[in-house]
């Protein structure tokens, strides 16, 4: 083999190993871009659920017995309090409320109470669809209503 076919076998195993390693690199970097992007989206994306650092820890309330609470002063065979006292908080009739729950409940799943949801039926509904004071039924249940 003479100098000249050597040096040029030389540089052809060169430039293959070379362009190997550029390509190498290139999906490395490609890569490393993918992956500080990814990253990117993670940071912003929003946190739920729970108390965030620096922020105040959340009260214990103690929901179930607000709502067994009403349930025995509303709702229960023996009520604490009269029909009258009732349509003064609720701005209805018992039986009318009751319908209205019954209906809501059948036609809406927001309204059923699910696994890891704070308020039942008789707590959610007039929140959202009775025309009473929001104020009242949040004070007797312990709940700050949420700002919009």
């Amino acid at each position: 083999m003479d100098h000249q076919s050597l040096i040029e076998n030389i540089l052809n195993s060169q430039a293959a190993i070379l362009s190997g390693s550029r390509m190498i690199q290139s999906v490395i970097l490609d890569t490393a871009i993918i992956l500080a992007e990814e990253d990117k989206e993670d940071k912003h994306q929003p946190k739920h659920g729970g108390s965030q650092p620096g922020q105040s820890p959340n009260l214990p309330r103690n929901f179930e017995a607000g709502y067994q609470q009403l349930v025995k002063d509303y709702f229960s065979n023996s009520t604490t309090y009269t029909e009258v006292l009732f349509w003064q908080r609720f701005q209805m009739h018992r039986p009318l409320f009751l319908k209205i729950v019954h209906d809501v409940t059948a036609h809406d799943q927001y309204f059923v109470q699910k696994r890891k949801r704070s308020l039942h039926q008789f707590e959610s509904l007039p929140t959202e669809a009775l025309p009473m004071q929001t104020t009242s039924i949040f004070a007797y249940l312990k709940v700050q209503p949420l700002k919009v």
